[in-house]
């Protein structure tokens, strides 16, 4: 068989699958793994049809799905599975495409060269021009909020704004909260506030993106923002992902943040979604390395979240994922690669073997003993998390399902370890299994019970030594005012003579606020304890267990401590002002990040000396945006953060922090005003936008600085800041290149210059201004170089999108 008739039996193939995906997922197919989506396929020979960077999926008309991708332009699907190229009309540029939006039955991307509208089967440049109402900017998210309103998050440029369903835009504001020249990467509409995710963080806004607060409490400085979603079920819970720093949650609506990363294998997340029911919530983060899913409890404080990862078999060699979409009505889940184009999973739920159940296994059979469960052996989609819930049975029963068993309150772990209560009854244990599919539905399966367990006498020798216990305070602390390191001290009360062998020991106990519901502390076993973090604003309790030859008994719970006095607020990450301080344009104080989830905060602006010091607090200045004013010019500006943990009246004290100083806001040129305002902003004197920035960044020097085995360094001068695009290329043989040349200009024919190239990898950077390098590794954007002549175009761009491409031929040994 022919490679091209290969293909088009694979393709046919894969169609098929995706078919059946679609129609009627089963838990024993093939499609608890990955497989390619017909159509966007990773195909460096097929230029026009390949797709091996799918950056975002669009839901259209219908059961319809738009992908847009990075250099392939957009591709369409009528049914989400089979794919077919719809680039016809975009340039070059225009080909990377950062989004896509079906809205009033319209369809616009958004690319590197701005926007584009679909008409038929081709787009045309929308707003691309350079008047006022124009928008020439590279567009990052797009958002409909209501009507014709959509709202454009751009590059170096923030939120546009369109009423008229993306035909004419205005341009952000001067001071309109969000700082001048942001990036925007993704944008949201919850309820009826809007949000942007941006390079500097989380804005919010309450007019349709005509004005924004920051929203960034808790989340760190360098942090980029890059998708916000709301929680399913409780209207006060949000998740932020970022690129690099994992995943935030809000549990007040945006106020505070909190991450919720522990566990979570790769800290960038592009692509978050989520599935909840009354109990419980599934998030599943498309992140650098594969797919994701963490669950956690659905309520106003949900609590932590377990992650657990699933499988990329199927995947693979870049598991590196930039968009997530779920067909509606369906398990089948798609996901777009960084460079190996589109997959498709139906996900399906565990499934216990019938021939491999839960079992139980013990020393013995006596109290005191310890059991082990083990859960037995699943199938459904890879990567499960397992709970365990122990049952005491009256009589042997094959299973716990008897309706006569009992749940043993507590007894959640893995291992059980038998007590008083179990004497004369049986014990099993039943395993619950979740994994990445999207319901809630209990999947459990029982193990059979143990034999009796041993009877021992109803009373201990001594036993007068069950005598609840009290607790006291190691020195140097105050037992009525307990802290977060300091250590208790179990003090076993009134003490008879007891016989030979007798063992007294204890379990720590966390209590509520009130001191009326206790649980045990797990492995909080000793005569000491140390308070914990987790303590705090709760109070604690010790219960004495006093066991000899013939059995064991447990005392009466202790009394509690008084309320357990939380750690002080302690800052991880500095505050810091973001946004450049120039009169009339807004700066951000982040309060940086503290160790506290329940931390709240409280700004104080300051206006400070050229040197940044001599502070005083500005009147009326204590928002998380700061609009710099006239009288600011020649000053310096810090925040000065005031953190707590609990309410100002209760220990302990709150923590003071101040930002590092801002620079120095620029004092007027001369008798014509502010100096140069930038590109896009109003001219000194009077309205109307300066002239936009039109020239390209001068990019010279281009070589090859040094050659290794493993890596190339290429250096290159910068005339400006900016972003940089790095595409390797590999001159084309065979059919196809002979079929193209033919077609080719005698003139390139007689001169011998008809040669195709096709693409093997692209990465992306950022570039400074002056001089820069750059090293290609073994692999590029995750493929890998091998050895043979290659064509490498550095393309840079600056804030205003004008680009200057620059190409040289490398040899990789």
């Amino acid at each position: 068989m022919s490679s091209s008739a290969f293909l088009r039996s694979l393709r046919l193939l894969l169609v098929a699958l995706a078919a059946a995906l679609i129609v009627a997922p089963s838990a024993d197919a093939v499609t608890s793994s990955w497989v390619s989506l017909p159509g966007l396929l990773s195909n460096p020979l097929d230029d026009v049809n390949d797709a091996d960077w799918v950056r975002v999926y669009e839901h259209g008309p219908g059961a319809s799905i738009y992908a847009g991708t990075e250099d392939d332009g957009v591709h369409f699907s009528a049914n989400g599975v089979n794919f077919t190229p719809l680039s016809g009309g975009l340039s070059a540029e225009g080909r990377h495409v950062r989004d896509v939006l079906y809205a009033n039955g319209k369809v616009i991307a958004g690319t590197q060269a701005g926007l584009y509208l679909l008409g038929g089967a081709n787009w045309s440049p929308l707003a691309q021009g350079s008047s006022a109402t124009d928008l020439p900017r590279s567009v990052q998210a797009l958002l409909s909020t209501s009507g014709n309103t959509v709202l454009a998050g751009t590059f170096a440029g923030g939120v546009y704004r369109s009423t008229d369903a993306g035909e004419t835009w205005t341009k952000p504001a001067p001071g309109n909260g969000m700082p001048a020249g942001e990036t925007v990467w993704g944008l949201d509409k919850i309820g009826a506030i809007t949000f942007a995710s941006t390079s500097s963080g989380i804005y919010k806004s309450a007019n349709g993106g005509s004005s924004w607060t920051a929203s960034n409490d808790g989340i760190p400085p360098s942090a980029t923002t890059l998708r916000i979603i709301a929680d399913g079920f409780n209207p006060n819970i949000l998740y932020v992902a970022t690129g690099g720093d994992g995943l935030y949650r809000s549990i007040n609506f945006g106020e505070t943040w909190a991450s919720i990363s522990d566990g979570l294998g790769n800290g960038v997340v592009r692509g978050l979604s989520q599935e909840a029911v009354s109990l419980k919530t599934k998030l599943y983060a498309a992140t650098g390395n594969g797919l994701w899913v963490g669950t956690t409890g659905n309520g106003p404080v949900p609590g932590p979240v377990v992650w657990q990862k699933v499988t990329t078999t199927g995947l693979g060699s870049n598991t590196v994922l930039w968009a997530m979409d779920r067909l509606p009505l369906s398990t089948l889940l798609l996901a777009g690669t960084q460079s190996n184009g589109g997959y498709a999973m139906s996900l399906q739920p565990p499934a216990i073997q019938a021939a491999a159940p839960p079992t139980v296994t013990a020393p013995s059979l006596e109290v005191g003993a310890t059991l082990t469960a083990a859960p037995g052996t699943w199938d459904g989609t890879g990567g499960f998390l397992f709970a365990f819930l122990w049952w005491r049975c009256p009589s042997s029963k094959t299973d716990t399902t008897a309706v006569t068993c009992s749940k043993i309150t507590g007894a959640t772990e893995s291992t059980y370890t038998l007590t008083e209560a179990d004497k004369n009854s049986y014990v099993g244990v039943e395993v619950h299994a979740t994994n990445a599919f999207p319901s809630f539905t209990d999947y459990k399966a029982p193990s059979a019970t143990t034999g009796k367990i041993v009877a021992n006498p109803d009373t201990l020798p001594g036993s007068i030594s069950l005598g609840a216990a009290s607790i006291a305070m190691k020195a140097p602390g105050n037992l009525s005012l307990p802290n977060v390191g300091d250590t208790l001290l179990a003090v076993e009360g009134v003490t008879l003579p007891k016989p030979a062998g007798t063992v007294v020991s204890y379990q720590w106990l966390r209590c509520d606020e009130v001191g009326t519901t206790c649980t045990d502390i797990p492995g909080a076993t000793g005569s000491s304890y140390v308070i914990r973090s987790e303590d705090s604003a709760l109070r604690l309790a010790v219960r004495k267990r006093v066991s000899t030859a013939d059995g064991a008994a447990y005392a009466s719970p202790s009394g509690t401590t008084n309320l357990v006095i939380p750690d002080p607020a302690a800052n991880l990450t500095a505050p810091k002002i973001l946004g450049a301080p120039e009169v009339g344009e807004t700066v951000v104080g982040n309060v940086g990040t503290w160790k506290s989830e329940q931390t709240t905060y409280e700004r104080q602006w300051l206006q400070c000396d050229a040197e940044g010091n001599a502070c005083e607090p500005i009147f009326g200045a204590s928002g998380p945006g700061f609009v710099v004013r006239e009288q600011d010019r020649g000053h310096r500006l810090r925040l000065r953060v005031r953190a707590d943990v609990n309410e100002s009246y209760k220990l302990p004290l709150a923590v003071e922090v101040i930002s590092a100083a801002s620079d120095t806001v620029p004092a007027l040129a001369g008798p014509g005003g502010p100096g140069d305002p930038g590109p896009g902003d109003p001219g000194p004197g009077g309205p109307g936008p300066v002239p936009t920035d039109k020239s390209a960044p001068v990019v010279s020097g281009l070589k090859v600085a040094a050659s290794k085995k493993a890596s190339t360094q290429l250096a290159f001068t910068s005339s400006e800041a900016g972003t940089m695009t790095v595409l390797v290329e590999r001159p084309s043989t065979g059919r196809k290149v002979g079929k193209v040349c033919r077609k080719a200009t005698k003139q390139l024919r007689r001169n011998k210059k008809c040669t195709l190239y096709a693409k093997v990898a692209q990465a992306t950077g950022k570039v400074a201004a002056g001089k820069n390098t750059l090293t290609l590794g073994k692999k590029v954007g995750g493929k890998t170089i091998k050895r043979g002549t290659y064509r490498v175009t550095v393309t840079v761009r600056d804030a205003a999108g004008n680009a200057t491409k620059k190409t040289l031929t490398l040899k990789r040994k």
